[in-house]
């Protein structure tokens, strides 16, 4: 007799509907903190800038509460955040420029309409990555690290390609 039943009969009685966290709330749940937070408090003086170097340390040890794999994806949203740049650029200006979708690929020419639709494209996949990934908690520091080497990557990446090609046009 100890048992509640609902209307429909089931055991435990009626659960509550609750409301969808958003991603970043979500986040905040699992990790206690965010980015925000964090630099907020180093700026109020509360966190001392020896918890931001010791990121790296955590994340060897295990003890970081943002895994591994977000440093990863953080390392990839950057990558398509650059190559989105000069792609949305130079499609929303007008011009002609170098595509995946050209022939030969990343030599020839893509039109401005499908320059702007590729780097839309990778800005959207970047800003996804960032938003559900994006870092948090102790790892925070490191992660937006990490997340600028890929920018810092693609751009180099992308200027040595570019350089080549566009210097062999007449």
């Amino acid at each position: 007799m100890g048992e509640s039943k609902n209307s429909i009969g089931l055991k435990g009685g009626v659960k509550k509907n609750r409301r969808l966290k958003s991603p970043r709330a979500a986040g905040k749940a699992a990790f206690g903190t965010t980015f925000w937070d964090s630099a907020s408090k180093l700026d109020s003086g509360k966190m001392d800038s020896s918890s931001w170097q010791a990121a790296p340390i955590d994340l060897l040890k295990g003890t970081s509460n943002m895994p591994w794999y977000f440093y990863v994806l953080d390392f990839l949203s950057g990558l398509f955040l650059a190559n989105g740049v000069p792609h949305f650029v130079q499609g929303v200006s007008g011009h002609r420029f170098q595509s995946p979708f050209a022939s030969p690929p990343g030599v020839g020419e893509s039109s401005p309409l499908s320059n702007a639709l590729w780097g839309f494209a990778n800005l959207a996949v970047g800003f996804i990555l960032l938003w559900f990934f994006g870092p948090q908690g102790s790892g925070a520091g490191l992660g937006w690290i990490v997340l600028g080497l890929g920018v810092l990557v693609m751009a180099v990446g992308l200027s040595i390609h570019f350089g080549k090609v566009r210097s062999k046009k007449p």
